[in-house]
């Protein structure tokens, strides 16, 4: 009984912190948003949304059909409790209908800062990795937009912070965060660990930052009732990427324990002024060999312009994907790692039947919860472009290219391991057989309805054509500001 009203209870507390936001804040500032929106979703193909229809949308989106979404959100004052820790908090309702016609919170929550740091409890949006913070980028590999958020807490620092003692050339930033899985998951009561530590050295206008990034699925029950390592013990061995005890699996205890999904990430930027420009690389590890950089290869690229002094342009984004090699000997199948997949937590990196990272990476999921690998193994280009037409009209374009290899059993001839020796008798088809070409490609055009911007109207052409699927859909969107007072 308490497990299924768990999460009823989490949102009662956060939109309750919401409102005392509003009814003790308002008297103190005017930064108060509510806001309206709609969006109708029309495809040629009734029963499959254009990817990016669906992609990086937070899984509010049901790919299965047709959809009409009305939303509220809400995002309160800040308000001061004591000394200077200040409260916020915001909120959004849909009511989506479609095959699936459902009324939820895709993200509630509160948030409390103080100086130079953040604490955030609830549901809320967030995406790791530099180079993503941009809405037309193709998605981290990490933790990303794509799916719903799960139940938890996050402490960040808000912004770089200096070193003591080195004067501001080198600086820090972090984030670190547990969350609570839904039952609804292959097995019950999973927990879920975040974290990632950076440093960046600042030369005037040139910065250089490194950083490493661990994300862990640990405890649980399995579907036979086997409780899963848990416990303080345990935790301090997810919070050090350490190896599983003597209660944990035996894989386990020879790799690290849970299921982890994490990454070293290397940035460069230079401001030349006029516009800004960055570079980032960002190595995918999901086990020990991989940390080892096996697979230097596999990982996501990204460059990303910035126009300060534009009228046409805002950015211009371009993402590299790589996911071939994912630690495979030369005399193994690629793909041997099976991302976004796991052998103890077997829905993977996912929630709610979207992948938490790339949406290029797809998944099959079954009925109890677990997951199946359709396509880890590819190569992609992204390109996305925001700009403006005129001081009303904004626009946005995507181009997404990839090569699909499917996974690491589809190049057995024979069904067996990806793992294996070099003197075994395993054949393999080549990939050239399996490979299948994608485009998908989105184009939006946004008009204001005044000059203050509070009011807007929207529609988008999206494409999917090649080896999987095509598909043709329509995006109407309306979106209006109840209440907008800014604090200047």
């Amino acid at each position: 009984m308490i497990k299924q009203y768990k999460n009823r209870l989490l949102a009662f507390i956060v939109i309750f912190l919401a409102f005392q936001g509003i009814i003790l804040g308002q008297s103190d500032s005017n930064n108060f948003q509510l806001t309206y929106s709609n969006k109708s979703l029309i495809n040629t193909k009734p029963d499959s949304v254009a990817f990016w229809g669906w992609a990086n949308k937070a899984g509010v989106i049901d790919r299965n059909s047709n959809n009409i979404l009305n939303s509220i959100y809400l995002s309160t004052p800040s308000i001061n409790l004591f000394w200077n820790l200040n409260l916020s908090a915001e909120t959004e309702l849909v009511a989506r209908i479609s095959k699936k016609s459902s009324v939820f919170f895709p993200r509630v929550s509160a948030k409390f800062d103080i100086e130079n740091f953040d604490l955030k409890i609830g549901k809320f949006l967030r995406s790791q990795v530099r180079g993503q913070e941009k809405d037309l980028t193709i998605g981290s590999m990490l933790v990303s937009e794509n799916a719903d958020p799960y139940w938890g807490y996050n402490l960040e620092s808000k912004r770089y912070l200096s070193v003591p003692l080195l004067q501001g050339y080198i600086k820090y930033e972090f984030s670190f965060g547990d969350y609570i899985l839904p039952d609804s998951r292959y097995n019950e009561n999973v927990l879920f660990h975040s974290k990632d530590f950076y440093l960046q050295l600042e030369l005037g206008n040139y910065k250089v930052s490194a950083g490493i990034i661990h994300n862990s699925y640990w405890a649980g029950v399995t579907p036979g009732g086997l409780k899963l390592p848990s416990g303080l013990s345990n935790y301090k061995r997810i919070v050090f990427n350490n190896s599983g005890g003597s209660d944990a699996w035996q894989g386990e205890r020879i790799n690290r324990l849970g299921n982890s999904v994490s990454g070293y990430d290397y940035a460069m930027s230079y401001d030349f002024g006029d516009f800004w420009v960055q570079i980032s690389k960002l190595f995918f590890i999901e086990d020990r060999p991989a940390s080892r950089h096996r697979s230097p290869w596999d990982g996501q690229w990204n460059t990303t312009f910035e126009f300060s002094n534009s009228d046409y342009l805002d950015y211009v984004v371009y993402d590299h994907v790589n996911t071939k090699r994912q630690d495979s000997k030369f005399f193994e199948p690629n793909g041997r790692a099976n991302y976004y997949t796991h052998a103890i937590y077997k829905s993977g990196f996912s929630n709610r039947n979207y992948v938490l990272g790339n949406p290029l990476i797809r998944l099959n999921f079954l009925n109890n919860g677990a997951v199946e690998s359709i396509n880890n193994v590819l190569v992609a280009h992204h390109l996305g472009i925001k700009g403006n037409i005129s001081n009303r009209i904004n626009f946005s374009q995507r181009i997404t290219y990839s090569r699909n290899y499917g996974n690491c059993f589809d190049q057995l001839v024979d069904s067996g391991s990806c793992n294996f020796e070099p003197d075994d008798d395993v054949e393999l088809k080549p990939l050239s057989e399996l490979r299948k070409d994608s485009f998908n490609l989105s184009s939006q055009l946004i008009y204001f309805l005044s000059d203050l911007k509070r009011s807007e109207i929207s529609i988008a052409l999206n494409f999917d054509f090649g080896d999987f699927e095509n598909n043709f859909g329509f995006v109407f969107g309306f979106k209006t500001s109840l209440i907008n007072q800014i604090e200047n």
